[in-house]
């Protein structure tokens, strides 16, 4: 029983955590249509993307033309829609996967095939992810680009703001 615990404890603590995060920015994540990199806490190296959600928030600052401006909504609602689709799928593998392992009837080679086809999504949603912030890298200019990942910029406020430990250089 202490073994079925922990494998299941390990499982759960795996399968909540990982690449199901950006279009969750929630690692990167666009649940209230709104960038959720604004309220991390943390620096992390995907902070140096430019998000097509931010780039639309910022647009005034930034001097997006229309043409940028339908680009970028059109990456958003793109994003949005397939990373939807996507994590609700993880979402129910994933709760599937718990029950099943809670009720014992599933271990070894169906369990590793099960855990495979959900990291399977989550690399689907990571790549959604990654290519949408190569599609607004190549919506915005050079200068904006600079203006939309300056390390020491406060997203929130679009305001410097101190540099946060985890990015001060050492």
């Amino acid at each position: 029983m202490l073994k079925k615990l922990f494998i299941l404890s390990t499982l759960v603590l795996a399968l909540s955590n990982p690449l199901v995060s950006f279009a969750n920015h929630d690692g990167h994540g666009h649940g209230k249509k709104s960038c959720d990199r604004q309220s991390e806490n943390k620096c992390n190296s995907e902070m140096k993307l430019p998000c097509p959600i931010m780039a639309l928030e910022k647009s005034k600052e930034l001097g997006l033309d229309s043409k940028q401006t339908k680009a970028l909504s059109k990456i958003k609602k793109s994003i949005l829609k397939d990373s939807k689709a996507l994590k609700e799928k993880i979402k129910t593998k994933n709760e599937s996967l718990v029950n099943e392992v809670v009720a014992g009837t599933l271990e070894g080679d169906k369990l590793a095939k099960r855990v495979q086809e959900i990291a399977n999504l989550q690399g689907k949603l990571r790549l959604i992810k990654m290519e949408a912030h190569i599609k607004t890298m190549k919506t915005l200019t050079p200068e904006q680009l600079k203006q939309l990942s300056s390390p020491g910029c406060d997203r929130k406020s679009g305001k410097k703001a101190a540099k946060k430990e985890c990015c001060k250089k050492k």
